[in-house]
C-alpha cells in the first residue's frame, strides 16, 4: 500500500483518494486485496493479457485468406450487441456492415460460439487492399503511428537522466502507444503496406517499458526508505 500511495502522491493524487480509488476498485472486482497487497481482479488480467498480445508483431507470411464472422442469432439485446462488438474488436476484426466483420487471417480469428458464423476462405471479388482501407481508416492510423513514434522517442529521452517528475507525462505517452497498438489492426505487409509505425512502435514501447522501471523502481527505493 504504501507504494501505491507514493506513485499515486507522484501523479497528484493524495493519499485518501489513492485509497478510496483502491477501495472501490477491489469492491468492483477490478483488484484482489490480500493484507495489504493488491492485484489485477480477472477483468484486468484479461485486458493486460490482450495488450500484451498487441505487442506481439502478426506473422509475416499470410496466404490471402479472410476470416468472416457473421451473426446469426436474432432479437439480440443491447448487452448483447456490444459484448459481440467488444470480442471484434479484440480479435482485430473490422466492421463491413452490422453483424458483418472480417480481416485478413493472419493471425487467429475470434473464438467460435453459437451466436456467429465463422468462416475463412478467399474474398474472390474485391481488390484487398480496398477492402483494407474500407474496413479500417489506414491513412489516420499510419499518422498517428508515426506521431506518436516521436513522443515515445521523446519519453525516452526524457527518463534517461532518471528523473521521477517525468514520470506523469511519459506514462501517458505509454498509454497512448498501448491503445495505439490495441486498435492496429496487424495487417500482412502486402495490405499495410512499406514503413508501418506500429511495427517499430512495439520495440520502443519495449525500451520505455524497461525505463519506465528503472526509474520507478529508483523512486520507489527512495519513497520506502525516506530518503
Amino acid at each position: 500500500m504504501r507504494a501505491l500511495v507514493a506513485v499515486g502522491e507522484l501523479f497528484g493524487f493524495a493519499e485518501g483518494t489513492v485509497r478510496t480509488a483502491l477501495s472501490r476498485m477491489a469492491t468492483a472486482g477490478e483488484v484482489d486485496a490480500d493484507n495489504g497487497r493488491y492485484a489485477l481482479g480477472e477483468r484486468l488480467r484479461k485486458r493486460q493479457a490482450s495488450q500484451d498480445a498487441s505487442r506481439r508483431p502478426p506473422p509475416n507470411r499470410w496466404d490471402g485468406a479472410w476470416w468472416i464472422a457473421h451473426v446469426v442469432a436474432e432479437g439480440r439485446s443491447v448487452g448483447d450487441r456490444r459484448e459481440f462488438r467488444a470480442r471484434m474488436r479484440d480479435a482485430h476484426m473490422g466492421e463491413l456492415k452490422p453483424d458483418v466483420w472480417l480481416r485478413p487471417a493472419n493471425i487467429a480469428g475470434p473464438e467460435p460460439s453459437a451466436d456467429v458464423l465463422l468462416t475463412r476462405g478467399s474474398i474472390e471479388d474485391r481488390d484487398p487492399v480496398e477492402l483494407a482501407t474500407q474496413l479500417w481508416d489506414l491513412d489516420n492510423l499510419r499518422h498517428t503511428g508515426k506521431r506518436l513514434r516521436r513522443a515515445a522517442d521523446h519519453a525516452l529521452t526524457s527518463l534517461a537522466a532518471g528523473d521521477a517528475s517525468v514520470l506523469p507525462d511519459t506514462f501517458m505517452t505509454s498509454v497512448a502507444v498501448v491503445r495505439y497498438l490495441l486498435a492496429d489492426p496487424q495487417l500482412p505487409a502486402e495490405l499495410a503496406g512499406d514503413g508501418w509505425p506500429a511495427i517499430e512502435l512495439r520495440g520502443t514501447y519495449d525500451e520505455l517499458e524497461r525505463a519506465h522501471g528503472r526509474v520507478l523502481s529508483d523512486f520507489l527505493a527512495q519513497a520506502m526508505t525516506g530518503t
